[in-house]
């Protein structure tokens, strides 16, 4: 499959992001959405406590969202409402 311009230019500054991003927080999120585990199964694998994985994968994609916010617009307000301990993500 070829990828158009538009495609190609997305995949590069996303790449460009996560280039800038700490290495834990790169981890979290290829582990997350190349890999699909989930928060559980990051957690499991890195050797870090849950909560340590939720935080750090919060943070990523906070910082994500703001690397990318000039390129792809603004982004929308986070929903804060919080998660009880008996859910993965």
């Amino acid at each position: 499959m070829v990828m158009g311009v538009d495609a190609a230019g997305r995949h590069e500054t996303i790449r460009g992001a996560l280039a800038e991003m700490s290495e834990v927080e790169r981890t979290v999120i290829l582990l997350a959405y190349q890999e699909e585990l989930s928060q559980s199964e990051i957690a499991e694998r890195l050797g870090w406590p849950l909560g340590t994985v939720k935080t750090r994968t919060r943070r990523a994609l906070l910082r994500l969202r703001e690397a990318l916010g000039t390129e792809f617009g603004p982004a929308p307000e986070l929903d804060v409402t919080p998660v009880s301990a008996g859910e993965d993500r």
